[in-house]
């Protein structure tokens, strides 16, 4: 099985947020859609964290193939945030404590195991009674929605997925997909 997941020192970053104060997010300024490409800055009281979704070369059927994945790191938050398009940048004010960390995953199976791969789709971010979701759609996108909702099957369902991977119907998928808390 393809693993296109965070890492488990990635998830350890990702908790690292838990019972901090989210300060803001920074991403491009054209975010007229609750998006971004491909990368974004969350700002915490005394750290920042990259979160990306960019494209990883990755086996692919027989073959290869650059599929999109989220992955994060930590980094300086006294550096600028560079955006992975060429643009200007804006800041979302957030100021509010982390109480919760959920993991949305896609283990998707095409022709009964013939390809297999595991996806980490979303972070679910609780605040309290207030929620931000990070999600990430299909195989081959960057782009991160960001949404004030967890419900993932808006961003892109389980129909959506088998529709994605089944090659205009020729593959049989089948698409289990999980939450895990952090």
């Amino acid at each position: 099985m393809v693993k296109a997941t965070f890492t488990d020192e990635m998830k350890k970053i990702l908790s690292n947020m838990i019972g901090r104060q989210f300060v803001s997010y920074e991403c491009e300024k054209d975010n007229a859609f609750s998006r971004a490409f491909g990368n974004m800055r969350i700002n915490i009281e005394s750290f920042s964290i990259e979160l990306t979704n960019e494209e990883h070369n990755l086996p692919f059927f027989d073959d290869t193939e650059d599929i999109t994945h989220f992955a994060c790191m930590e980094v300086d938050s006294n550096k600028s945030f560079k955006p992975a398009v060429v643009t200007e940048t804006c800041i979302t004010e957030v100021g509010k404590v982390i109480t919760g960390l959920e993991l949305i995953n896609d283990t998707i199976s095409v022709n009964h195991g013939e390809y297999e791969i595991s996806f980490d789709t979303a972070i679910i971010i609780h605040m309290g009674n207030d929620i931000m979701m990070l999600a990430r759609d299909t195989w081959f996108s960057e782009i991160i929605t960001i949404a004030d909702n967890d419900d993932y099957d808006q961003v892109f369902s389980i129909e959506d997925v088998k529709e994605a991977w089944s090659n205009d119907g020729e593959n049989t998928v089948d698409v289990k997909r999980t939450r895990m808390n952090l």
